[in-house]
């Protein structure tokens, strides 16, 4: 019999956080927006921090909630693409749904 095992997690309750996402679509692309405040409890703990991810020509991740839990996804998502870009020589690279599907399984 297995035993249940808890998620790996890069922080357990959030304490630096920051809120809102937008994203729009239109005929030529998608506008993606976020708030750059980060708070700790009440206070401002930075201003201006940027909360996209630019992976790769098609892939942008955004993140709203806990500022540790997108600092490391952007790392893991950094790394991913290199080993993309080394591995595959240019010949074929990750598409969106890669990422998805690479984020939901870590």
């Amino acid at each position: 019999m297995m035993k249940h095992q808890e998620p790996v997690t890069a922080s357990t309750r959030a304490v630096n956080v920051a809120g809102a996402v937008m994203a729009v679509k239109f005929k030529d692309g998608v506008l993606l927006s976020t708030d750059t405040l980060v708070t700790y409890g009440s206070m401002r703990a930075y201003r201006d921090q940027p909360r996209f991810i630019n992976v790769n020509n098609e892939t942008v991740a955004v993140s709203s909630g806990e500022a540790s839990d997108y600092q490391e996804i952007k790392k893991l998502f950094e790394e991913k693409q290199e080993f993309d870009e080394i591995a595959n020589d240019g010949a074929q690279f990750y598409k969106p749904k890669d990422y998805w599907n690479y984020l939901s399984r870590i």
